[in-house]
């Protein structure tokens, strides 16, 4: 499981508007589809985070992938009113086995945790606990 957060997402809506916000949140949604599984899930959880389920992945092909992921956020040129948004994502992962884990609470809580590691690290990485 993983948690994605648009760094600076709020900025990103004071300087540019909603709908760039909006246009941000759509570009990721269309460029997970290159770094999901058919089994995976991306959601959004609240705001400018997403939540991903990779529900069949080994930890170092999760890692890779979501990875990959964060790293095309970072190098898309995202026009808008001229301008080109300046995005990335902190990720948090979180690798478990039912065995791991009491809950699902627990496990996003998890994710969460690696996150917030990834925002104190300096942004735009992936942390994992």
């Amino acid at each position: 499981m993983a948690l994605l957060d648009f760094d600076h997402f709020k900025q990103i809506n004071d300087q540019h508007g909603h709908d760039a916000g909006d246009l941000a949140l759509q570009h990721l949604a269309t460029l997970s589809h290159d770094f999901l599984l058919p089994t995976d899930t991306l959601a959004r959880w609240g705001g400018e985070e997403f939540l991903a389920i990779l529900p069949d992945a080994l930890t170092s092909d999760a890692a890779t992938r979501i990875n990959l992921l964060r790293q095309a956020v970072k190098d898309s040129q995202i026009e808008h009113n001229g301008r080109i948004l300046p995005i990335s994502l902190s990720i948090g992962l979180t690798m478990a086995t039912p065995e791991d884990v009491s809950s699902r609470d627990e496990l996003i809580a998890r994710s969460d945790e690696a996150m917030y590691a990834a925002k104190e690290a300096g942004r735009n990485c992936l942390k994992m606990l």
